[in-house]
């Protein structure tokens, strides 16, 4: 039998409210103006990685297509944070597709989403 991707799925968010993520923020501001409600909906982003070979990292998603083979570096890819994050593991192979369900500039947390499927 062969190699089989690992795929993973995660919900988009609607943030309501102030949209504040960061602590640093919000922990500075007066309890009564950081209010902010985070609903999950059901729009996915979902990731599938298949282990290759040969060295080298390939993002792809829709119409775009990235082969890494010398290092990731963010300020040339489409995937920046996922270039970080995968820097971070020390990732150095494999193939990850990437299907959004999430309108790309929506405000519904696309990038968030994942980069917690990737994790």
């Amino acid at each position: 039998m062969g190699e089989q991707p690992v795929r993973i799925s995660c919900p988009a968010r609607l943030d309501v409210g102030n949209q504040l993520d960061y602590p640093s923020y919000f922990l500075s501001m007066a309890s009564q103006t950081a209010r902010t409600a985070n609903i999950a909906i059901e729009l996915r982003t979902s990731v599938s990685y298949l282990a290759n070979r040969r060295r080298g990292i390939s993002l792809l998603a829709n119409s775009i297509s990235e082969h890494h083979s010398h290092g990731l570096n963010p300020a040339k890819s489409s995937f920046p944070d996922l270039c970080v994050l995968l820097d971070h593991f020390g990732v150095t192979s494999g193939t990850f597709r990437i299907e959004s369900q999430i309108p790309s500039r929506s405000g519904l947390g696309g990038s968030g989403a994942l980069v917690i499927a990737m994790v």
